[in-house]
């Protein structure tokens, strides 16, 4: 009996090939070099256990790549935000077919962000904030590469891995362990009517019972939470922090020095150390009340000023500058709160 004629595939994406091909008709491939014949009952190698192996690979990467950051020091800079999703883009390009690259690139930046990262120590109001950069330079980076790959070399795997270089490079000329270099001073004011006299707004300020729990969805999904202050005779305050998604070694304090001024109507902390989370972030400077009688009542206005710790500062100063926000509703609603309900 005559044997069954063998039929010859893609070693990649399984195609079945032409005797006289010289490519793979779906993937592009060189057949000559990738024709195997049918898998036997063993392990078989299919486009859906090729995603696990390249998802495997790139958590390594990534996973390598966010301990040497961390371990330089660079936590807050360009290396991270891009320099890392950068290399993920790059890595799916050279090791997947074009026609499910950028399917894939979604994908496994996608499981690392919900997975890879909170097992590394990352919150989840980190990887909230930070999706839209890492989906950006990995989409960015498979892109370049596919792009030089077709002008180059179209038929054939290859391109710039050194492309992945230029954020860390910059990450180290423009940041050391403690800083980033020209770091921008953002001042952030809002305002709040009160039903009550400027009198007892001011005692309000004064008041120890200011913190609440009623905090805005957006602060419950990872911020440093303030529990309670404490105040000492010399005007030094104690404001203590619930350190939230993971312990942090600090001592979750803000200790500031308050000054109040009852001629001008303003009560002012000047930062003296922070020992909670949100100084990966941003370097607080000072927070002040500044308390404007008007028709029925009061106007109370906060500013915080603070410089950013975030690269790249396009981005993390609109997100950091709507978490200031976020914060300050919090503080001024509890305060008029207090305010209005206290007796006259």
């Amino acid at each position: 009996m005559q044997a069954p004629e063998t039929i010859q595939r893609c070693a990649l994406c399984a195609e079945p090939l032409t005797p006289d091909g010289g490519f793979c008709p779906k993937c592009g491939a060189e057949s000559m070099k990738l024709r195997v014949k049918p898998p036997g009952p063993g392990l078989q190698f299919t486009l859906q256990n090729h995603f696990w192996v390249v998802l495997l690979i790139a958590s390594v990467v990534f996973g390598i790549g966010y301990r040497i950051t961390e371990k330089m020091g660079m936590i807050q800079t360009y290396a991270l935000f891009a320099g890392i999703p950068l290399l993920i883009g790059v890595l799916v390009a050279y090791l997947t077919r074009p026609q499910s690259g950028i399917g894939t690139t979604l994908k496994i930046t996608t499981i690392l962000l919900c997975i890879v990262c909170p097992l590394l120590g990352e919150g989840s109001i980190c990887i909230l904030m930070a999706a839209p950069l890492f989906y950006a330079f990995a989409i960015g980076g498979y892109y370049l590469v596919a792009l030089i790959m077709n002008l180059v070399r179209p038929n054939r795997r290859g391109g710039p891995l050194a492309v992945v270089l230029i954020p860390f490079i910059m990450a180290m000329q423009t940041s050391d362990r403690s800083h980033i270099d020209n770091p921008a001073v953002n001042v952030i004011t809002d305002r709040i009517f009160i039903s009550a006299s400027p009198e007892r707004v001011m005692k309000t300020l004064q008041r120890t019972d200011i913190v609440a729990t009623d905090f805005p969805i957006f602060l419950k999904l990872g911020f440093p939470l303030p529990t309670r202050m404490e105040r000492d005779p010399n005007g030094l305050t104690h404001l203590h922090f619930d350190p939230r998604s993971e312990p942090w070694p600090g001592t979750n304090t803000i200790l500031s020095q308050q000054t109040v001024d009852n001629a001008n109507r303003t009560v002012r902390y000047e930062i003296v150390e922070d020992g909670t989370k949100l100084a990966r972030w941003m370097t607080f400077r000072s927070t002040g009340f500044k308390v404007v009688p008007c028709q029925g009542g009061s106007t109370l206005y906060q500013t915080t000023i603070y410089q950013q710790r975030m690269q790249p500062g396009f981005y993390w100063n609109t997100t950091e500058n709507f978490a200031m926000g976020q914060m300050h509703g919090y503080a001024l609603r509890n305060l008029k709160k207090l305010a209005e309900a206290a007796k006259p």
